[in-house]
């Protein structure tokens, strides 16, 4: 992967059957500060250079992360934006000649969930062979609800009934290429522009990821075998909490605006600092992201991504978080992924950074 060793740490470490970190959060316990407290967000090196930050991934425990208290909104947002073809188009996308594919994303989440959350999921109608036939059912409880879906109706777009069950975006690659997805909280634009999209493509406008990334990147997505799943995460500061992709939530990367428009934005967020303070005017937002390689539809790459925003206040009962993010914010400085990530603005940056480290120095 790019200069180093051929494998990162935890990758090796799961090589040789020794374990490998994760953040070791309750059912439902992750927020978006969880791997910044368990210090595995780690987004570049001390000079700056973009790191890929790939752990091996515990399929078993930690594949689909499902949070009862919130899995009832994003369903209902998800039902709403499913419910029109116009607005479904800017979310869910499919090419004709990948619903086997889109069919195993979904039968490995069928086989997983009930096994992974047993109180929440079932399925109805299992074949004896382990198959999911169309007259299956499954049957998703959350709190009081309870609905049932019959495999069947989703013949001709099962990843649309798959993202109907979790609470993770749905990408399905196919030799490097977007062919199939369902898109709500992560990246934007996808029913615009990005559907059908390769890898450089879709990060052409991520700073420095032709000169740091790009070549791992490709290499994972080449090189990555069914049996050694990975995951990884990463940040960034939101203005905004809605969990939907809007564009309040970096309002200073709203299309192309001139300089007097970007320098008003700016004006207005640290006009919003200086009334509120840091913790009160933003969010963290977190992506927790897993690569797995189908076994079937072996020239697939199916990228999972979890977002997770929570305020800016819980910072202040998480000193180790405050410490890790601290030290990712002082390496962003000189280098151009910060601009990217928001935090080129020296009061913002500062504030920020003033009020990590009144929290760090309690870190154990």
């Amino acid at each position: 992967l790019g200069a180093g060793p051929l494998l990162p740490l935890s990758l090796r470490a799961a090589a040789s059957g020794r374990p490998v970190p994760r953040a070791n959060e309750p059912d439902g316990g992750h927020t978006a500060f969880s791997w910044l407290t368990a210090g595995l967000t780690v987004t570049a090196s001390p000079r700056g250079r973009l790191l890929q930050g790939l752990h091996a991934l515990d399929v078993h425990n930690d594949w689909i992360l499902f949070n009862e208290r919130t899995a009832q909104e994003m369903l209902t947002k998800t039902l709403d934006a499913y419910a029109s073809s116009e607005t479904a188009d800017l979310y869910l996308r499919q090419m004709e000649g990948t619903q086997d594919a889109q069919k195993e994303v979904l039968d490995m989440l069928l086989d997983f969930l009930p096994q992974r959350y047993p109180s929440n999921f079932s399925v109805a109608g299992r074949a004896a062979d382990g198959a999911f036939p169309p007259d299956a059912v499954v049957c998703v409880r959350i709190g009081d609800s309870r609905m049932e879906f019959r495999i069947g109706d989703y013949s001709d777009f099962p990843l649309k009934l798959a993202s109907l069950l979790v609470q993770e975006d749905l990408v399905i690659m196919q030799n490097g290429r977007l062919v199939a997805g369902s898109v709500l909280c992560s990246f934007s634009r996808f029913g615009e522009s990005r559907f059908g999209q390769d890898l450089k493509e879709l990060h052409a406008k991520v700073a420095q990821f032709q000169n740091d990334l790009e070549r791992p990147v490709l290499r994972i997505f080449e090189t990555l075998k069914f049996e050694n799943p990975l995951w990884r995460t990463n940040w960034n500061i939101s203005w905004s909490d809605e969990i939907m992709v809007n564009p309040r939530r970096y309002p200073m990367k709203k299309g192309q605006m001139g300089a007097d428009e970007q320098d008003a934005i700016m004006r207005e967020l640290r006009q919003r600092i200086q009334e509120v303070g840091i913790a009160n005017a933003t969010f963290m937002k977190t992506e927790y992201q897993t690569c797995r390689r189908l076994r079937r539809n072996d020239d697939c790459v199916l990228f999972t991504i979890r977002t997770l925003i929570d305020p800016m206040t819980m910072l202040a009962d998480l000193p180790r978080a405050a410490r890790q993010l601290a030290m990712n914010v002082r390496i962003l400085e000189p280098v151009e992924f910060c601009h990217y990530i928001g935090l080129s603005d020296d009061y913002i940056r500062h504030s920020l950074l003033e009020h990590a480290d009144g929290i760090a120095v309690h870190a154990k």
